[in-house]
């Protein structure tokens, strides 16, 4: 029974290399990818002179990138950040080509759905971003005028913001 499914997945895994094939064959569930170990997502960003909204994963062990263009988010932003917590991917902040977003969304890759999170004080692109425990930290950035040393920190539980010390020096685009 085994060697059945070994087979079975390898022949499918062959023809889903096969671009126009790929996305027919993604629904079988010796392709779907192992959420959230083992798969990278790269979320939005800028490509062609403009924001982008569209999602990749990539599968590790199947050193595989796979589109999923059914669940774009409906608003292309980049210079964003992202933060995973507890499965779900924040994504925070942003530009789109005209407006400096201080809007944050999560992705649950599970139930293949965005959502709506409470928005930052200040609208940020470049921002730095990270999880420290149980909180999320959006640091510096740049708000279409001016870079900025400030930091708040967002607790999904409860879905609030909280302004937090700033840093000694503005920065953006920091690592």
């Amino acid at each position: 029974a085994c060697q059945r499914e070994i087979t079975l997945s390898r022949q499918i895994m062959r023809e889903s290399k096969k671009k126009q094939q790929r996305d027919r064959f993604f629904d079988h569930p010796l392709l779907r990818p192992r959420v959230p170990f083992g798969v990278l997502f790269a979320m939005g960003g800028w490509s062609g002179g403009t924001p982008i909204s569209k999602i990749e994963t990539y599968d590790c062990k199947a050193d595989t990138w796979y589109d999923f263009p059914q669940i774009q988010d409906t608003n292309p932003r980049a210079y964003h950040g992202l933060v995973n917590y507890q499965g779900r991917i924040y994504i925070i902040g942003g530009f789109n080509g005209t407006e400096y977003y201080n809007s944050v969304r999560y992705f649950d890759p599970m139930e293949k759905k965005w959502h709506d999170a409470a928005p930052m004080y200040t609208p940020r692109c470049y921002v730095s971003t990270a999880m420290l425990e149980n909180f999320i930290y959006a640091c510096g950035g740049y708000d279409g005028r001016w870079r900025l040393n400030t930091v708040e920190r967002f607790h999904p539980p409860t879905n609030q913001w909280t302004k937090v010390a700033s840093m000694a020096v503005n920065r953006s685009d920091a690592g």
